[in-house]
């Protein structure tokens, strides 16, 4: 932390505290550093008559991620008791939601702005993959989680270590009548076990938890990665100290390597086709559009 170390302690403070730290800002450094640059640095170097396009491309999102926030919005939803738990009427509501978001088109769906389209049958899995999550929750999760005493549903959040600043978005954290708390994390889409991940991912909302909502006191607490569509890929883990000092030195390590990028670089491209056609600064970005010429756009019928 070269770079850092050597601001005075009043500017240190304040470079440690806009740079915070959390797993999907780790996950982009490590997808795309130049993705990370345009999406958390870049808009403080250029003219302030070009950040309206460029929040639109901030803005876009991709298939994946629109599906995931559809869901997620409907689960909270039913958890905050807006809405019936009536799964046919909910998996109405997602498809229609989709569809809506798709019409809607470059505006919003990053492939449809990128110019390489999107097929219809991979759209309608989209839809048949949500549904299925719906009635997976509402059968088999809601049934243990809707009597507890509920905290939080879908909050994005941060939280501080030693003055440094984390970000947090636990999709539930409810009590159950044992006094044990309960926090998870659903997973849409196929997704991909990795159990270090996982372990690091939800020890940190574990931290969140502790920090702002127990106010520093340890209660016992149990963790959960929820694959909504593949159900028997379910991990469950009783937090431990261990898992909290592990999980704090990988944070500390990884917010370390974001400061001193984020001060010095560098940010180089990682180009990859299959990455680049669903990223939203593919348009602007050298290495990016070598993946989008000559891409047909096909428009959902």
């Amino acid at each position: 932390m070269s770079g850092i170390n050597t601001l005075p302690d009043h500017a240190k403070k304040k470079w440690m505290s806009y740079f915070g730290w959390s797993v999907s800002r780790q996950n982009l450094m490590d997808t795309c550093p130049k993705a990370y640059y345009y999406r958390y640095i870049h808009s403080w170097r250029i003219d302030w008559k070009e950040r309206d396009n460029f929040q639109i491309l901030r803005d876009l999102q991709a298939v994946p991620l629109i599906h995931g926030i559809h869901i997620s919005d409907i689960l909270r939803k039913v958890l905050d008791k807006e809405i019936s738990s009536e799964i046919e009427s909910l998996k109405a509501r997602f498809e229609r939601e989709m569809r809506e978001t798709f019409e809607k088109g470059e505006e919003r769906v990053t492939e449809l702005y990128n110019g390489v389209g999107i097929a219809d049958d991979y759209f309608e899995e989209h839809i048949e993959a949500g549904k299925k999550e719906i009635e997976n929750f509402i059968t088999e999760i809601y049934p243990f989680v809707k009597d507890m005493d509920i905290r939080l549903v879908d909050r994005i959040d941060k939280y501080e270590i030693e003055r440094r600043n984390f970000y947090s978005a636990p999709d539930f954290l409810g009590i159950d009548e044992k006094g044990v708390w309960h926090l998870a994390d659903w997973k849409t889409g196929k997704g991909v076990l990795n159990e270090s991940f996982l372990d690091l991912q939800l020890t940190t909302y574990a931290y969140y938890a502790i920090k702002r909502i127990a106010k520093g006191s340890r209660p016992k607490m149990r963790l959960y990665a929820i694959f909504l569509q593949d159900m028997s890929k379910n991990v469950k883990k009783d937090l431990t100290e261990k898992m909290l000092q592990d999980a704090k030195d990988r944070m500390f390590r990884m917010h370390d390597d974001v400061l001193e990028r984020s001060m010095n670089g560098p940010f180089p491209a990682l180009p990859d086709e299959r990455k680049c056609r669903f990223c939203n600064f593919a348009t602007i970005c050298e290495e990016g559009k070598y993946f989008l010429n000559d891409r047909q756009v096909r428009s959902l019928s």
